[in-house]
């Protein structure tokens, strides 16, 4: 008589030739059994696959790759092991120019990117328009504020949309701004169009024969003034295009000016402690004063200028409204 299968769970029991099988319908693991037809011999277990590694994680906003299915060690026809878990997704492309801070929510949010972008895990600038102030709007993909998405967020003397600069414009092409006109595209302003520079006058005195409008300069030649000696891409004269053009008292080039400041970021400031001002120039903070070396030091608390520069205090004193005093 053959031998009765032992199932482990809800089994399906097939009989064939003597060889009795038992499938597993819903067990993590079942043994199966086999022999030759008068039972007296058994087969070989059946190998049990393992679940293979899981995929590396996502770089930017992609996800990571699903692992591999694992092989079983057992029987060659043994099944092989389920795949691997996926790998966890990127977080959001930190190549903008706004510090990416990780969140799964607002909390862990603050200034200037008080919100969080729960898909990306990421601190951003803004979510929605309500977030942005004045008439600025929220754009979708970079969840920063800026002038305009599309045209339809302009109106009046600048109705059109500079989408890579995000601020609304007089004109993106010369057909933007009618008979006898042409469009700058270096300043996205209508100027009047011309054949020479006999057909400009005033500050636009030259014709650019490559835009075909009246310009203030076409070529470095055409700047008059020693102290705006280059043509700018927006076809005006200017201090400096680049760093390289300034002198050492001022030695960064502003690219929104297009002046020669003396700093740009803290960083043009040195160590000491200085900082960048509004003015681009290089100064101590508020209740600090600079000493030799260059170096901002707080004259009421710094024993090593106590009350003014190099105003050492003694050994076992300490510097108290500018005065030293007893530490005891």
């Amino acid at each position: 008589m053959a031998q009765k299968p032992f199932v482990q769970s809800t089994g399906i029991v097939v009989a064939l030739v003597g060889v009795v099988f038992t499938l597993n319908c819903g067990s993590e693991s079942t043994n199966v059994t086999g022999g030759d037809p008068d039972g007296s011999q058994s087969g070989g277990s059946a190998g049990v696959g393992t679940a293979g590694t899981g995929g590396s994680s996502g770089t930017g906003a992609t996800g990571g790759s699903g692992g591999t299915a694992g092989a079983g060690p057992g029987r060659p026809d043994a099944s092989t092991g389920g795949a691997g878990t996926g790998g966890t997704g990127g977080g959001a492309d930190a190549s903008a120019d706004v510090t990416r801070t990780p969140c799964t929510n607002d909390l862990a949010c603050g200034p200037p990117t008080p919100f969080c972008d729960v898909m990306n895990r990421v601190c951003v600038p803004c979510l929605t328009d309500t977030h942005c102030t004045g008439n600025a709007v929220c754009h979708p993909m970079t969840h920063t504020c800026v002038g305009c998405v599309t045209s339809g967020d302009c109106s009046g003397t600048t109705p059109y949309c500079n989408t890579q600069a995000g601020r609304c414009v007089a004109c993106l092409s010369s057909t933007n701004c009618g008979p006898g006109r042409g469009c700058n595209p270096a300043t996205n302003t209508c100027a009047p169009a011309c054949m020479t520079s006999a057909d400009c006058s005033g500050a636009a005195r030259v014709c650019d024969p490559m835009l075909a409008i009246c310009v203030q300069c076409a070529a470095n030649t055409d700047c008059l003034s020693t102290m705006q000696p280059i043509c700018s891409p927006s076809r005006t004269c200017v201090a400096c295009v680049d760093s390289s053009m300034c002198a050492v008292t001022a030695p960064h080039c502003d690219p929104q000016s297009n002046t020669c400041v003396g700093c740009l970021t803290n960083q043009h400031c040195g160590d000491g402690g200085r900082t960048c001002n509004a003015n681009n120039t290089c100064g101590c903070p508020q209740g600090t004063i600079i000493c030799p070396g260059q170096v901002c030091v707080n004259t009421a608390t710094d024993p090593a200028h106590c009350g003014g520069c190099s105003i050492q205090c003694a050994s076992g004193q300490v510097c108290l409204v500018g005065r030293c005093v007893s530490a005891g």
